[in-house]
């Protein structure tokens, strides 16, 4: 853009440009020698016009921008365009620099003649301040002041474009902050967070390093590393890095972390599929609690396929009607009639066939398809025993997920009614692990549904939860012992002590004490012997 003067002497039009102290307006000859000055430059700049007027407006670069040639540059360009607008460190006559967003544009007059450049200086320093903390806000995590995810995103493509071996990118998960937050409060959760990001930060000593934080209890860092001898150095500083007690009062907060590692350009070569890696890997960690790193391989991303498939299918396996309930009697051992029946989930899949329970019902609960499922268990269930023309009763498993809801006892009011089956003909069963997990109102839930005529039977005792705690929280009706312990007998000769052991700890409480998995004759006659009071098992009946 040219600005055309007519009259560049009208005293007018000098007292207008005068009176502006917004902005610095100067007129530059051809050249680049300063020609007139504006009250707005004096106070942006802090020259006097007597003292600046016919100097060269190089002085008001930096020192760098001199030696690059900057001033030089802005009027070759502007005699080329007729206009240009840059930003850049300006400097003050006391020497102090200001961000100035700078407009120069051709003068000429009416015939063409170029009188000069028109220039035209704001100092923006505040709004750019100001555009930087946003910028610092998107890029980092407000809690712990690391980078977040975005800054990791951009930060690793900047190292992988300057790195000359391979690089690492680990995601970390920090282990049992859920439990912190319950015993010690989030602000001590928080704590430990802002601690260990700290730690993470400063276990990795190479600067061209980069950590982050992914949100929750995920943590993340990208290592450069040229042998595998150097990484497992750094991987092992952060593991320690996460596993330093933290002091709380007169307290100390212990924590672990699971590692999962994926390596450019071997695994993958962008960040997105090398974090789905390494977070598979760290997930493979977390769940078989492995000691030190767990690497990402092609077997487990094939697993992971698998998992992913079979999470897809679960969600819509009830409205494809692949889902059937089967029952298992349960027996009175002193005179082997048949007492009540537990109902059992099956899914038929028409790809991957009969799938066992012990694979599915956890990948249910992973994904909370488990809530869906569970309520349709428990309708059917009642359903389906409220027509047994021999008024057996019947057993329904629970999730720790379902009982923790608010809805949960209306449910299963609604599902007693809807069936028209007797309270006192179901019976819940929750595992240890639904205790040892509660939410404040768990217990309350299961009191509840107590009060409604429903009997509660603590399922699976002895799987490895149990403690006299969880046995002492609720008033069950029952115990059921899990299938592991009576498994050992006749081959460990201990079995028997530890079944008497249970027995009476369930018949002290007082509540009715079952044996669950009795697969032989043995094992039948072993716990009529010791006074058991129910048993169910495949030597006795078959689900069906």
């Amino acid at each position: 853009m040219t600005h055309i003067v007519h009259a560049p002497d009208d005293p007018l039009f000098e007292l207008l440009v005068d009176a502006i102290t917004d902005y610095s307006i100067y007129l530059l000859s051809p050249t680049g020698i300063i020609q007139s000055w504006n009250n707005g430059a004096k106070r942006i700049k802090g020259y006097e016009a007597a003292e600046i007027v016919g100097t060269s407006f190089r002085r008001f670069f930096t020192p760098e921008d001199r030696d690059a040639d900057e001033p030089g540059r802005i009027l070759r360009a502007v005699e080329t365009s007729g206009r240009v607008e840059t930003e850049g460190w300006r400097v003050r006559k006391d020497g102090t620099r200001f961000w100035a967003n700078v407009i120069v544009s051709q003068v000429r007059r009416p015939t063409g003649e170029l009188l000069g450049y028109a220039k035209i200086t704001r100092d923006v320093t505040q709004q750019r301040e100001i555009r930087e903390a946003l910028d610092r806000t998107v890029r980092t995590d407000a809690l712990t002041g690391i980078a977040n995810r975005t800054q990791f995103f951009e930060s690793f493509g900047e190292l992988i474009a300057s790195a000359t071996g391979r690089v690492a990118v680990a995601v970390i998960g920090l282990d049992r902050l859920k439990l912190v937050n319950d015993e010690h409060g989030h602000p001590i959760g928080d704590l430990l967070l802002r601690t260990r990001a700290a730690d993470l930060v400063q276990a990795l000593d190479d600067p061209r390093s980069v950590a982050a934080r992914l949100g929750g209890d995920q943590f993340v860092c990208a290592i450069p590393f040229d042998t595998a001898t150097e990484l497992s150095a750094v991987l092992d500083r952060v593991g320690a890095a996460f596993s330093t007690p933290l002091p709380v009062g007169q307290d100390y907060v212990s924590t672990t972390a699971s590692v999962g590692v994926a390596v450019h350009p071997d695994d993958a070569t962008d960040v997105d599929h090398l974090l789905i890696d390494a977070d598979l890997a760290m997930s493979r960690a977390k769940r078989t609690l492995t000691a030190g790193p767990q690497f990402f391989t092609a077997e487990l991303d094939d697993a992971m396929r698998s998992r992913r498939y079979m999470a897809h299918e679960l969600s819509s396996a009830l409205a494809r009607g692949q889902m059937r309930l089967v029952y298992q009697n349960q027996v009175r051992v002193s005179d082997g009639v048949v007492v009540g029946r537990e109902a059992l989930l099956r899914w038929d899949h028409p790809r991957l066939g009969s799938v066992s329970p012990g694979v599915f019902i956890p990948l249910a609960e992973a994904t909370n398809d488990i809530i869906v499922i569970g309520d349709w268990v428990l309708t059917e269930a009642c359903t389906q025993a409220a027509v047994w023309t021999d008024g057996l009763r019947v057993a329904v498993n629970v999730s720790p997920a379902q009982v923790a809801r608010d809805t949960w006892v209306d449910e299963l009011r609604r599902a007693l009614e809807v069936s028209g089956l007797p309270p006192e003909r179901l019976e819940i069963e929750v595992t240890e692990s639904a205790l040892l997990n509660q939410t404040p109102d768990t217990l309350r839930h299961l009191m509840d549904a107590q009060a409604l005529g429903v009997s509660i039977a603590l399922d699976d005792l002895g799987a490895g939860y149990s403690s006299l705690g969880t046995l002492l929280s609720f008033p069950f009706d029952k115990i059921k012992i899990d299938r592991a312990l009576i498994a050992r007998y006749p081959e460990d000769v201990r079995a028997p002590s530890a079944l008497r052991a249970m027995l009476t700890l369930g018949h002290t409480l007082p509540a009715q004490v079952l044996v669950e998995g009795v697969e032989t004759l043995d094992q039948l006659r072993l716990i009529e012997q010791q006074g058991f009071d129910e048993a169910q098992g495949y030597h006795l009946h078959r689900p069906q």
